[in-house]
């Protein structure tokens, strides 16, 4: 006959000591709607829950601590609408660093999803980490705004990493965030893979010349580019060079540039090169 557990325990031990040993000692087998913190990203999305239990159940543990507004796309989700969300704006409101995550979670569920507005919403490097896991679910995309968002080079550096999933995306805007070198770089690469995107604005972002050197790299194997924004950087006259072969590759009827280190004399010379183009220098 065999012997139980509590029976193998030391004769001196009193009975908190044998739970404690028992508890040590014995590993439950894993559960797929075990605590919230176990329920990890590969098990909340749509291919693997696609009866949404797990999602629910997420939710149920984490909904007083969920923001108001994105709390409306859990429970829209759960009821069965994922189909109704065209657009997600959550423009102006604090969502980082917590709510960002609890954002990446839902959205996979929104297969339906054409437009993210998140200007001004404090997301920061980590936000940006967070929303960049999901967008590989995120196919439909054909519209993203991360304004104003404190994002640096190195967020920029890893949301490349999703931007380049995102082959519908039409319009991107990023302006008043710090790109930087390695931003530049990594986002020049995932512009080769945007062949739809007609609209980029990247106004205020402190691009230098060697950094527009870096992303034209990419943008120029976008033929259906039609408005570019890089107001208010830091370019000079140096880049005009850049700016002309550039443009002559490019089919942009639109190109800001106000704000930037240019003599009034190097704009008008670039406009008239290009009058195609409208300049707003």
């Amino acid at each position: 006959m065999g012997v139980c557990n509590w029976c193998k325990a030391e004769p001196s031990m009193n009975l908190e000591e044998k739970q404690k040993s028992t508890y040590t000692h014995y590993k439950s087998p894993p559960q797929t709607t075990a605590s919230s913190e176990k329920l990890s990203r590969k098990m909340l999305n749509p291919s693997s829950d696609p009866s949404r239990k797990l999602l629910q159940h997420f939710y149920n543990q984490n909904k007083l601590d969920i923001d108001p507004e994105i709390l409306i796309i859990y429970m829209e989700i759960i009821r069965g609408d994922h189909q109704s969300i065209k657009e997600v704006n959550l423009k102006f409101r604090n969502i980082a660093p917590k709510q960002s995550k609890f954002l990446s979670l839902i959205i996979p569920y929104c297969t339906e999803l054409r437009k993210i507005n998140i200007w001004r919403t404090n997301l920061g490097d980590e936000g940006i980490h967070h929303l960049t896991k999901s967008l590989i679910y995120l196919q439909n995309i054909i519209q993203i705004s991360l304004d104003e968002n404190n994002i640096s080079e190195t967020g920029f550096s890893y949301f490349s990493k999703g931007l380049i999933n995102l082959k519908k995306l039409k319009v991107l805007s990023l302006h008043q965030n710090e790109i930087g070198s390695q931003g530049s770089k990594a986002l020049a690469l995932a512009f080769k893979e945007l062949w739809n995107l007609e609209e980029l604005y990247l106004d205020s972002t402190k691009l230098t010349n060697d950094q527009l050197n870096n992303l034209t790299q990419g943008i120029s194997g976008i033929r259906s580019l039609k408005k570019l924004g890089l107001a208010y950087n830091l370019l000079d006259g140096k880049c005009i060079p850049l700016l002309r072969d550039f443009l002559e590759k490019m089919k942009i009827k639109e190109l800001f540039l106000s704000g930037n280190q240019l003599t009034e004399g190097e704009a008008q010379m670039l406009s008239e090169s290009f009058s195609d183009i409208n300049i707003i220098a």
